[in-house]
């Protein structure tokens, strides 16, 4: 691409990494790169989400380097980039290094962390990065209760669990759909099924996750009859399509015993 215009190479890395295209992502910027055109900070978050969807470290890496170089290795954005894309090649001390060096941290840049841990499974870790937050003032969002929500999912953690949840209701995120579908989930996967299925009702919008996160606590506690109601109730709403959930889901069909 003969431009040196920052927006267009910009445009091409982003929209080829936003459509699953990465390494078609990372070689426009490594094209860019070649032309000599300085990246901006979209130029970083765009190809270092593409490197990490790739599990690329090496690239990261480089990408790491030339931030600093340029003078936006400070960046809370491009810094919380980094931390996703370092979590996601399973270099958590990097991660949390480049974490810890933050003079300045907001929102993202907690979440970012936190996500790091709860996606490879840091249980401890994420409940001491919320508890840190807590002290510090700072005021979790939907995306801070999902990944803890996850945590206590993976391991099983039901009492922290509705303990988070009871701080879900007191911050009004109640009626979340990224929150709920994460409190059905949880509830599920630690076999409390009267629980999932009680948020599950009192969830004001549902969507393919929400049936997907009930279906599976069910499948898994064996309870086949349940399970075939909340499909019923899917395709009633049109929250799931037979022919795709076929194809998709077979192998919990046949746990069901279809």
């Amino acid at each position: 691409m003969h431009t040196s215009n920052v927006v267009a190479w910009n445009a091409m890395i982003s929209g080829h990494a936003k459509r699953g295209h990465h390494k078609e992502a990372i070689e426009f910027f490594l094209e860019m790169r070649k032309c000599g055109i300085k990246s901006s900070r979209s130029t970083w978050a765009s190809v270092l989400s593409a490197i990490a969807s790739l599990v690329a470290l090496d690239y990261g890496l480089l990408v790491h380097g030339e931030a600093i170089k340029q003078g936006l290795g400070s960046s809370i954005y491009v810094k919380s980039s980094l931390i996703s894309m370092y979590g996601k090649c399973k270099m958590l001390d990097a991660a949390k290094k480049v974490f810890d060096v933050m003079s300045e941290k907001n929102m993202v840049t907690w979440n970012a962390m936190m996500g790091v841990y709860a996606q490879n499974s840091y249980f401890n870790h994420v409940m001491e990065l919320f508890l840190d937050m807590t002290r510090l003032t700072i005021e979790p969002d939907e995306f801070t209760f999902t990944s803890i929500l996850s945590s206590c999912a993976c391991f099983e953690s039901l009492e922290i669990g509705r303990q988070v949840h009871s701080v879900i209701i007191k911050r009004s995120f109640a009626n979340n759909l990224f929150v709920n579908n994460a409190l059905v989930d949880m509830y599920a996967k630690a076999g409390a099924l009267k629980e999932a299925r009680k948020q599950f009702e009192l969830m004001k919008t549902r969507d393919n996750i929400s049936l997907n996160a009930i279906i599976v606590g069910y499948v898994q506690e064996e309870e086949e009859t349940d399970a075939f109601k909340i499909v019923g109730y899917g395709l009633q709403k049109r929250l799931i399509q037979w022919e795709l959930w076929l194809a998709k889901d077979s192998p919990r069909l046949l746990q069901l015993g279809v």
